[in-house]
Parts: structure tokens; sequence; C-alpha cells
């Protein structure tokens, strides 16, 4: 028996991300939705300047939430210059 397919657009998912420690809203954190409805790539948005997303047009579902800090650009990410040999040591040897 083949299964109804969902309606797209019936459901909104929306909320408010606050800080566990000081309970003020956490802004520009990735919102990220997943479940089978929305296949591989899933949906995503950020949280604005008081800690609110949404995402809207979803078919009706099961869904998994995921909240992340937003990253800097590459451009704005330096890489550290590589480590010389004799520059390393374990961190749990003295170095002389």
């Amino acid at each position: 028996m083949r299964r109804p397919s969902s309606p797209a657009g019936t459901a909104v998912v929306r909320g408010r991300v606050l800080a566990s420690d000081t309970g003020r809203p956490l802004r520009a954190r990735a919102i990220t939705l997943s479940g089978p409805e929305l296949g591989r790539e899933g949906r995503s948005t950020s949280t604005s300047l008081d800690g609110r997303y949404e995402i809207a047009d979803l078919p009706a579902g099961r869904y998994t939430i995921r909240v992340t800090p937003k990253r800097l650009p590459a451009a704005a990410v330096r890489p550290a210059p590589p480590a010389r040999a004799r520059e390393t040591a374990p961190a749990d040897s003295t170095s002389r």
C-alpha cells in the first residue's frame, strides 16, 4: 500500500535560542532542520538579533533541529604557520 505524500507548505518550525547560563538571546546561530521529508540537504536559517528563527513551508513530519555557532568567512580565518620539528614537544614533557 502506498503512503500518501505529505502536503508541502503545511508546517512551520519557529523558536528562540537562549544561553543556558544567562538566558540571553543567542544571535547569528545556524539553525539546521533535518528529516526524511527534506532529503539530504535539509533546511537552514540563522537566528536574529533577539535569538528568534523560523523555517516555513515545510511538509508535515518529524524533524531534528541542530543549533551551531556560525563560522567566520574563510577569508577571515588565518591558518597557523606550520611548526618546525624542533619547536614542538609532547604536552607532558618539559622543554630544555
